[in-house]
């Protein structure tokens, strides 16, 4: 039977990131499933390990400035980024992370589309649909952001994305259903 000839590279690894926390989503539980961070790389969304913990004595809250350190795991060519540890930065790393920080949009108007990035999603075109949202969003005056999520749970309903605008995770998506859902959130 003959072997593909495709070489797969599959590898772990851990690393650290520093952001300030826009967003701690919960479950029911009140356990922590996953952050929404502002980096020096500009807004990232990412899920928690189930394997999570925090510092000692440390309650998280939004637009805290954390250390976050991260598994990496890409298999086959798929990324999965997870959380794992988190604490608050301490003085010193504060002010050489606040030097490296990337400036958000203060504009109240402005929203953002997180797109899917799950085998599944990028299977049905997600990283094509954000990537063409990304270039028009940039050649027009809207105040619009977007980015790439892990995984929004919504896999036989992708591609999916988050829409900041409404709150919720948009499934099935196609061109014209992300220009309908920016012209309502611009109308806003």
């Amino acid at each position: 039977m003959p072997r593909s000839t495709q070489p797969t590279f599959n590898f772990c690894e851990t690393f650290l990131s520093k952001g300030k926390l826009l967003q701690i989503n919960r479950k029911k539980s009140g356990q922590i499933s996953s952050l929404i961070l502002h980096t020096s790389l500009g807004r990232q969304s990412l899920k928690v390990s189930k394997y999570f913990r925090l510092s000692p004595s440390y309650i998280p809250a939004e637009q805290d400035a954390v250390l976050i350190k991260i598994f990496r795991k890409v298999k086959s060519g798929q990324e999965k980024l997870k959380a794992f540890e988190m604490r608050p930065l301490n003085a010193d790393e504060l002010s050489e992370f606040n030097q490296q920080l990337v400036p958000l949009s203060d504009h109240r108007e402005a929203f953002e589309l997180m797109f899917c990035q799950s085998k599944a999603c990028v299977k049905r075109g997600a990283r094509k649909l954000m990537e063409e949202v990304s270039r028009e969003s940039q050649q027009s005056d809207l105040n619009l952001q977007v980015g790439a999520s892990s995984c929004l749970g919504q896999c036989k309903f992708g591609p999916a994305a988050e829409c900041s605008a409404s709150g919720k995770v948009v499934t099935q998506l196609t061109p014209s259903k992300v220009k309908a859902l920016i012209l309502e959130a611009s109308s806003n």
